[in-house]
């Protein structure tokens, strides 16, 4: 979610081929997912924990990539319906007018 927020999905994700996602998102989630596993299950071997992770890591973060392009918004698109639909303009205008009160 914080990936498509922030813009970081559309360039190093959706741009990239499926052997560079690997690379670029499935081993490091891959590593997190044996750290994990190493420190809460029974599993001692860190090299272990990694092989066993990497598994459902590897079949679930692009669904998760794919659903949060699907459900979140991203920062831009937030920005440019505010500043048509013009709720930034009433929400700048509600400010000022508050800051006028409370200040005198």
């Amino acid at each position: 979610m914080v990936t498509q927020f922030a813009h970081i999905a559309r360039y190093f994700y959706h741009s990239l081929g499926i052997a560079a996602k690997i690379l670029f998102w499935g081993v490091p989630l891959s590593l997190l997912n044996g750290f994990y596993l190493s420190r809460s299950q029974s599993i001692s071997e860190f090299s272990l924990a990694c092989i066993v992770g990497a598994v459902p890591t590897l079949f679930v973060y692009p669904s998760c990539f794919e659903l949060a392009s699907r459900v979140m918004p991203e920062i831009g698109e937030i920005h440019s319906f505010a500043v048509k639909s013009k709720i930034w303009r009433w929400f700048s205008n509600t400010a000022r007018e508050y800051l006028r009160k409370t200040i005198q």
